[in-house]
């Protein structure tokens, strides 16, 4: 497990807090991961990698 805010998350791909929590957000719509407080697990990681390409 890695333990990481947003805003770390954040610095480490090069955005904005915003726009993390905008894809934690569609990622989640999506039913690609599940959210509970600080922790994002992984459900679908096919659909992840499909929905994360759409943005390359």
């Amino acid at each position: 497990d890695v333990s990481l805010t947003r805003e770390d998350l954040a610095n480490i791909v090069g955005t904005a807090t915003e726009t993390v929590i905008r894809f934690l957000s569609e990622f989640k719509q999506d039913k690609s991961i599940d959210l509970k407080g600080r922790k994002i697990r992984v459900i679908n990681r096919a659909n992840l990698v499909r929905t994360a390409n759409i943005y390359d």
